[in-house]
């Protein structure tokens, strides 16, 4: 144990920090090994090396650089609460520098310690400087139930708010809710934001109507936030109508509430948001709910021409991962319609790509279908039918060998290199084997005999 005291301070006296840290990693381990071994109480002397090894942590941690303190801060809660002390008087020192408080901070938050949380308070309430206000209301909030009762104090406070809240949304208790519910109405469009954020954290029977309440309010990242929370909440409380959901948990609801509501209903205008964002969620949110009738919806928003190029991405990819047959059907449509614009390739190329991340086996044999009544449309170009042989490729369907086989006809390079590339992910050894055979025929066309030599030299 000595030997490492004495080779970190050696290591210390010549700047090496790194090195350093690794022999008090050593000598901590072996401080470890021997605890598990004895039966008797640690001894004066190995207490007395753990203070000097301390005393080499606490001045690589203030002398050290930023991945020399990293480092170093994963040793202190091995030293134990006898740590704390030094620790927080680096910290209520204004004149120590803010990153070296920052990694106070951190390091304090994983003590579970009585003079840790009034300190952390404190902190927040009077320090400047945002990246620690950030590092402490995380480390409150990662002090669980203990910490509850500071934040919900601090949440009344303008200036440490949105922290506090911040703090509480992070924390799992369900005590917190009315906390959230509390700021609702704030307003700070931010502190509305996240409270509706932290909302969906939790099940209680006030969070669906505040979640409905949000879908118009006039900033973008509460109405964004409340869509995306509706999604989740649409997922776990099935496709009933979300009053009568509701009615589930409060036990009351009007006939013409029941009947005026679904989830869908309530998500379709935010598709027509002035926020791209919120109507990229909205398109998420409607994705999760899954239906036939919420594929509709998406559809319809997919097909005017003045709907935002980077929504139709986003409402492409739902499509894809809905892995319903209708979504599939109203994916090979837009392809079908969008086929033949030059303007509308990258749409394309983006369906294309989709169609070749489906995992449900029965869809695959239908996105294969489709993309194989593609493959020889006209006019096609080079690019397009590079990407529908890279996806059959993917798909894994070996009703694609043939056809696939038959693009090799075509003059360009890229289409039969793609073609050649796919092709050996479906079946190499049948493929393989069905090119030998047919380079033996003679009633090829001389562009296919070509091809199919190309794809023998390239196997």
């Amino acid at each position: 144990m000595s030997r490492f005291i004495d080779q970190a301070n050696q290591a210390v006296n010549q700047g090496d920090f790194a090195q350093a840290n690794q022999y008090l990693h050593y000598l901590l381990a072996e401080v470890g090994t021997q605890a598990e071994s004895s039966d008797t109480v640690t001894t004066a002397a190995p207490a007395s090396k753990l203070e000097q090894a301390q005393t080499i942590a606490l001045h690589i941690l203030q002398f050290g650089d930023f991945q020399e303190r990293w480092d170093i801060a994963k040793l202190f809660p091995k030293f134990g609460t006898v740590a704390i002390a030094p620790l927080l008087k680096l910290l209520q020192d204004e004149d120590t520098e803010t990153e070296l408080r920052w990694f106070v901070i951190r390091i304090l938050s994983e003590f579970s310690h009585p003079s840790v949380l009034p300190t952390l308070v404190g902190l927040l309430k009077t320090t400047t400087s945002a990246d620690l206000r950030e590092m402490a209301a995380t480390a409150l909030a990662e002090s669980g139930e203990k910490a509850l009762p500071a934040l919900m104090e601090l949440l009344t406070d303008a200036s440490t708010r949105l922290l506090a809240l911040q703090a509480l949304a992070q924390n799992r208790s369900d005590r917190v809710v009315p906390a959230l519910l509390q700021v609702i109405d704030d307003p700070d469009p931010a502190i509305r934001a996240t409270a509706v954020a932290g909302l969906t954290n939790y099940d209680h029977p006030a969070i669906l109507p505040a979640l409905i309440q949000a879908l118009t309010d006039p900033a973008a990242q509460t109405r964004q936030a409340a869509v995306t929370g509706l999604g989740l909440r649409a997922t776990q409380l099935g496709q009933t109508s979300p009053i009568v959901a509701s009615e589930r948990q409060t036990g009351f609801a009007s006939d013409a509430e029941k009947s005026s509501h679904n989830w869908i209903n309530l998500i379709q205008p935010l598709l027509s948001d002035l926020n791209l964002e919120v109507c990229r969620q909205s398109a998420i949110a409607l994705g999760r709910i899954g239906t036939d009738a919420a594929a509709d919806v998406l559809f319809e928003s997919l097909e005017p021409p003045d709907t935002p190029f980077d929504l139709k991405l986003e409402i492409i990819r739902v499509l894809g991962w809905m892995e319903a047959t209708k979504a599939l059907d109203y994916l090979h449509q837009t392809l079908v319609k969008h086929l033949t614009y030059s303007d509308a390739q990258p749409l394309c190329r983006e369906i294309i790509a989709v169609l070749g991340r489906v995992e449900r086996p029965d869809l695959q044999q239908t996105a294969t279908a489709a993309l194989l009544s593609l493959l020889y449309a006209s006019p096609l170009n080079a690019d397009l039918q590079q990407s529908i042989a890279s996806t059959l490729g993917q798909l894994g369907n070996q009703s694609a060998i043939e056809p696939l086989i038959q693009l090799l006809e075509n003059p360009d390079l890229g289409v039969r290199l793609h073609t050649i590339a796919a092709l050996k992910k479906l079946n190499p050894d049948l493929t393989h084997l069905r090119l030998q055979q047919l380079a033996q025929d003679q009633t090829l066309t001389p562009r296919l005999q070509q091809g199919v030599a190309i794809a023998l030299q390239e196997w």
